[in-house]
C-alpha cells in the first residue's frame, strides 16, 4: 500500500469557473478520498487539506509538504513551500492554513496571477482501532434502538434504528423526533421508501468497517435519500464518490449535479464540455431530456457556466 499521495491543481483567481476557489480532484488512500482546496476570501491565500473519512476506526498521522508556484501576466514567477505535521481522524478531517501567503505579497492585482499548487501527503502511521461487529438492522438485539421502521413495499419486514442516530444525520428526522409531531412519541413509523434502499442508507450513516458502503450500485439511491432527508454529511460523501468515480459517465454526473444542485460537480462537467461537439452530444443524449427546464435552456443557448 502506498505511503504517500500527491494532490495538485491550478488556480485562476480571475476565472469565471473557479470563483476564487479551487478544490482538486480527489485522490484515494486506504478507502478515504483526499483533497486540496485554495481560497482567497480573506486577506490571505488559504490552503486546506481535507478528506471524507467518516469512520472513528481510522486515523492518519501525516507530514504535508505544500508547494505553491505562481506566475503573473508579465511572466514573473516565484514559489513558496511549507511543511506541516497533522493527525487526521473522523473529527478532525480538515487541516487549514489560513495564512499560507498574504495577498499583499502580489500587490493590488493578485488576479493577474495563475497558481499551481501541489501537496505531498506522507502517511507516517495509519491506525485502525479494534474492529466492531457489524450491525444487523433487521435484528432488534444487534444494536441500541428505540424506533422501528416499516415500509409499504415490504410489509413483513422492519428495520431497527435509533432516533438519536437518525436525528444527528438528518435535519428532517431531527425535526420529526424533537418537535410537536406525532412521530415524536411513536415507537414505530411508516416510511414511503423502499426497504432495501433505506437499509443501504442506515449502513452508510452508522459506523462500520465495511469498505465501499457507497458504491456504483447504490450511489443514486443514497444521494436521493440524502437529499430527501436533508443529510449534509452523507451528501458530501456522495459528492466525493461521484467526483472520484471513473465509471460514471460525464453526462450522468451532469444530470446528478443538475438534479441535486451540486455546483462543484456541475463545474467539473462543464470543463469537460470543451467544444461544440461535446455540447451537441449532451443535447442528443437521454440525459438531456431529464435536465431541469432552466438547465436545459442554458445548454441550448450555449451558456456553459
Amino acid at each position: 500500500m502506498t505511503e504517500e499521495i500527491i494532490l495538485s491543481g491550478r488556480f485562476f483567481p480571475n476565472s469565471y469557473i473557479s470563483e476564487n476557489h479551487l478544490e482538486s480532484t480527489p485522490k484515494s488512500f486506504n478507502g478515504v478520498n483526499w483533497y486540496i482546496s485554495v481560497d482567497t476570501t480573506y486577506d490571505y491565500l488559504t490552503v486546506s487539506i481535507h478528506n471524507d473519512n467518516a469512520s472513528y476506526l481510522q486515523s492518519f498521522d501525516t507530514n504535508i509538504k505544500v508547494n505553491l508556484e505562481y506566475e503573473n501576466n508579465r511572466s514573473e514567477t516565484d514559489n513558496l513551500e511549507k511543511t506541516f505535521d497533522f493527525k487526521f481522524d473522523h473529527k478532525n478531517n480538515t487541516f487549514c492554513i489560513k495564512d499560507f501567503i498574504a495577498l499583499e505579497e502580489f500587490g493590488k492585482y493578485y488576479e493577474d496571477y495563475d497558481f499551481s499548487i501541489n501537496a505531498i501527503i506522507h502517511f507516517s502511521a495509519n491506525r485502525e482501532k479494534e474492529i466492531v461487529e457489524e450491525i444487523d438492522f433487521c435484528d432488534p438485539n444487534s444494536a441500541s434502538n428505540d424506533i422501528i421502521l416499516k415500509f409499504k413495499d415490504s410489509p413483513d419486514k422492519v428495520l431497527y434504528s435509533s432516533k438519536c442516530m437518525l436525528s444527528i444525520n438528518s435535519k428532517v428526522f431531527k425535526v420529526m423526533f424533537n418537535s410537536d409531531f406525532e412521530e415524536k412519541n411513536k415507537k414505530t413509523i411508516d416510511l414511503d421508501d423502499k426497504f432495501e434502499e433505506f437499509k443501504a442508507l442506515l449502513k452508510a450513516i452508522y459506523p462500520t468497517n465495511q469498505q465501499n458502503v457507497i458504491n456504483r450500485e447504490n450511489i443514486e439511491i443514497l444521494i436521493n435519500l440524502a437529499d430527501k432527508y436533508d443529510m449534509p454529511f452523507l451528501m458530501n460523501r456522495c459528492v466525493a464518490f461521484i467526483r472520484n468515480a471513473e465509471d460514471i459517465p460525464n453526462d450522468v454526473k451532469f444530470l446528478l449535479a443538475d438534479r441535486y444542485s451540486l455546483p462543484v460537480i456541475h463545474n467539473e462537467c462543464i470543463q469537460r464540455l470543451n467544444d461544440v461537439k461535446s455540447l451537441e452530444n449532451l443535447q442528443d443524449s437521454e440525459v438531456f431530456e431529464n435536465l431541469t427546464d432552466e438547465e436545459a435552456s442554458k445548454r441550448k443557448r450555449g451558456k456553459w457556466n
